[in-house]
């Protein structure tokens, strides 16, 4: 349903004056208005719809080029894009290596672009491993930033659960392949297996702890 305003209509503001069909400020007030009164003479919608089409005519416009155009004459136009990681404080650097950088120089081991239906584009960066910063890193969490991830320190000497260096070796050798002991800057993880697997050994001097031994004649207290 289409109902007419309560005040009169207004008169058309364009300036169509180069081609002949276009002169919308020649028309009058009293045209417009007669226009007006037929054309809300009747509430229903699609009779509107039917009364612009009686009174327009439709034409394809004449195109003065082609729809996709000639890239030889198109200037290239070089850019760069940019964006910023906000959970990983990493936006001021850079995020795409030369060739001539090694894999452990860069900041940035993976970017992720997901497009949505709202937000357009989100990115989403992953560490990388093998940057050596002098210092260990952790995986990212949602909404914390990199400086502020610190791993639980764990008192020396503590036996490790089984599932939890299962868990470790498997993460790895995921980032590392499965070498990775061999590497240098992974020192520290491979002393942490060492040990455990030390510490897992059994012991000589005291695997008789706990046993009851058996009573003889001749030694009695």
């Amino acid at each position: 349903m289409r109902h007419s305003g309560s005040s009169f209509p207004q008169r058309p503001s364009c300036q169509h004056k180069a081609v002949k069909a276009f002169h919308c400020s020649d028309v009058t007030m009293q045209d417009v208005r007669r226009i007006h009164q037929k054309f809300y003479a009747d509430t229903n919608r699609q009779a509107h719809n039917n009364f612009i089409l009686r009174h327009v005519t439709v034409e394809t416009p004449n195109r003065q080029r082609s729809r996709i155009g000639n890239m030889e004459y198109r200037k290239k136009i070089d850019f760069h894009r940019s964006f910023k990681l906000s959970y990983c404080e990493i936006g001021s650097r850079r995020l795409w290596r030369p060739k001539q950088e090694q894999d452990s120089d860069r900041y940035v081991g993976k970017v992720f672009i997901t497009r949505c239906s709202i937000l357009g584009e989100r990115n989403k960066g992953e560490v990388n491993y093998n940057l050596d910063m002098g210092e260990g890193k952790s995986k990212l969490k949602w909404g914390k930033p990199l400086h502020s991830i610190a791993p639980t320190v764990t008192e020396e000497g503590t036996t490790l659960k089984k599932e939890k260096l299962q868990d470790l070796n498997i993460l790895m050798t995921k980032h590392f392949q499965a070498n990775w002991r061999e590497k240098e800057q992974l020192t520290f993880f491979k002393d942490i297996f060492e040990k455990q697997e030390a510490m897992n050994e059994p012991n000589e001097y005291n695997s008789d702890i706990g046993e009851i031994l058996e009573e003889e004649e001749g030694l009695v207290v």
